[in-house]
């Protein structure tokens, strides 16, 4: 996916992904307060199907961004946001509604609490510029509507219950805002500092890497080049024998060169693998990449595959032999992607494993998360013995 947007969820996604056990909390105390205060005051509500009526709606907020939260949706979009706050305050409209002709002062009313709530909720998922927007005006959406339902004076003073209505909004949803400024300048931070270790790592080995290709170029001169010109010196005469031999040696230094800068960060990655995990026949042909399409991703999505290849060679009963992965260029508009991506890659990986559904949730998921925010169409598929990852990304 480009364009992330400034949300924890975007800039760190497995971050985002250990945020959710605090979202349900959030929700879930959020759904209770409301359950508990309307039971407390049940004899208190002109309206009690109305009253009814705002906790359901409140159920159906708190659901809805549970789902829109989840790894498996990511990442949270602005109309999923739109949507809550939206049902928040008809759950808040519908609250003071039950007790509209009443006399109990609306200071007295759960819902500013839980909207505030679903604020909080939020903010691991949406820019906290966003989220201040959406405090404002539902801030003064609450303040409205109380000062049309505000009590007789013999029980508050207007000002005051308007006031005491709106805060809870207003204090919640700018510490939510607070929150998710944090947590991305944080986030920016670290990724800034690792940035820059990574540049310097970087320039620290290009003399070193610079040294051992030239040592391979020298290894390949001295095991076929060197003995060759030491011969024709010493017989002091060129036969056609020797002009033969001298193409061959010339078109396999060619191909040895134009297969090393054929090779892409792709082929390197899976050769790594191979050798660390000790699987031999796990290599770079193992990569389908004839349009050189690998180079193209951006670092963030190349850590991201990386990071993926090395949980699928860990699954139980991984088959090397079965392993592959195939770049290839779509063209056209996907369902769900904006028209001006015209042109895509799509990257299809399969491997041959013997490990369970329950391992492969628990080690897949969060990768599902991060790929997700990164990539788009992400989809993966479980078909004994195969697994089959598929994502796209734009050119």
């Amino acid at each position: 996916m480009t364009g992330r947007e400034r949300t924890s969820q975007q800039l760190d996604p497995l971050g985002g992904l250990g945020a959710r056990p605090a979202t349900r909390i959030v929700l879930l105390n959020g759904l209770a307060y409301g359950l508990f205060r309307t039971v407390e005051r049940w004899d208190s509500l002109d309206l009690p199907m109305v009253g009814i009526a705002a906790l359901l709606t409140l159920g159906i907020a708190t659901v809805l961004l549970d789902v829109v939260s989840s790894p498996r949706r990511a990442p949270m979009l602005k109309s999923h946001f739109v949507a809550v706050a939206l049902l928040g305050l008809t759950s808040l409209v519908l609250s003071l509604m039950s007790m509209w002709h009443g006399r109990e002062p609306v200071l007295d009313d759960w819902a500013p609490v839980t909207l505030g709530a679903l604020l909080i909720a939020a903010s691991p998922y949406r820019p906290a510029r966003e989220l201040l927007g959406a405090t404002i005006l539902l801030t003064l959406a609450v303040g409205f509507i109380a000062l049309l339902q505000a009590a007789p004076a013999d029980s508050a003073p207007e000002t005051i219950q308007i006031i005491v209505t709106a805060v809870p909004v207003l204090a919640l949803g700018l510490g939510g805002a607070a929150f998710a400024d944090s947590s991305v300048r944080s986030i920016e931070h670290w990724q800034g500092r690792a940035d820059a270790a990574t540049r310097d790592l970087t320039r620290s080995m290009y003399d070193g890497l610079a040294r051992s290709v030239q040592q391979d170029r020298v290894t390949i001169l001295n095991r076929d080049v060197v003995p060759f010109f030491t011969s024709l010196l010493e017989r002091g005469e060129i036969t056609p024998a020797d002009a033969e031999r001298a193409r061959r040696i010339s078109d396999s230094i060619r191909r040895v060169m134009v297969a090393e800068v054929d090779r892409s960060w792709l082929d390197h990655a899976i050769d790594d693998l191979g050798r660390v995990s000790g699987r031999e026949s796990l290599g770079a042909e193992s990569v389908d990449d004839g349009e050189r399409l690998a180079p193209l991703m951006s670092s963030d999505q190349r850590a991201a595959v990386r990071a993926l290849l090395g949980e699928l060679v860990g699954l139980t009963g991984f088959d090397p032999d079965g392993f592959s992965v195939r770049l290839a260029s779509v063209s056209g508009d996907p369902v769900g992607r904006p028209e001006s991506a015209a042109r895509s890659v799509q990257v299809t990986m399969r491997a041959l494993v013997t490990a369970g559904a329950p391992e492969l949730k628990r080690r897949l998921e969060p990768y599902r998360a991060v790929l997700r925010v990164l990539f788009h169409d992400t989809a993966i598929d479980v078909l004994p013995p195969v697994v089959t990852l598929k994502f796209r990304y734009d050119l």
